[in-house]
């Protein structure tokens, strides 16, 4: 008798808390109701039903399992780590339209990359110096230049300690 009035009051406790805690950030809850309707409008928890019963193993114990690898939790923890300094990245609208032209013209950029590995052109040193005069070639080789340079500036600073 005694330990279900303590079981009752722990619980009560615990209820009291939930709700204390629900009236203190009713302003937070209701904003976060708002953007979970728009959010189902669009139907986006249907679309995480799909992709979650679609991908998920039949066993969560073994997802578990796999997560709970402190090799797995310790790489969990560095992308997280990572995240806040790719949405800074992708939030410059210039590396956004970068990557998205890259990413919207890939089915091309895939073709063209199995295309030429299937079919490869014979390269002689005049042949190379002649395609270097195409503009696009020779954009894309600026660019990949000052990447490399800036790559090796940046893991320059990497302290490997």
């Amino acid at each position: 008798m005694v330990e279900e009035k303590l079981i009752e009051d722990n619980e009560r406790d615990v209820m009291e808390e939930a709700l204390s805690l629900l009236l203190e950030n009713g302003e937070s809850l209701l904003s976060l109701a708002r953007s979970l309707d728009k959010l189902s409008k669009a139907g986006l928890p249907a679309l995480v039903e799909k992709i979650v019963s679609n991908s998920m193993p039949s066993d969560p114990q073994a997802v578990m399992k796999f997560v709970d690898n402190p090799d797995m939790l310790y790489g969990i923890s560095k992308a997280l780590n990572i995240l806040p300094a790719l949405l800074r990245s992708l939030s410059n609208e210039s590396a956004s339209d970068v990557i998205k032209s890259i990413l919207y013209d890939s089915d091309e950029m895939y073709a063209d990359m199995v295309n030429g590995a299937k079919n490869p052109n014979r390269m002689s040193f005049l042949k190379l110096m002649a395609i270097m005069k195409d503009e696009e070639v020779s954009a894309g080789m600026s660019a990949m230049l000052n990447f490399v340079k800036f790559l090796g500036k940046a893991l320059g600073k990497v302290d490997t300690e």
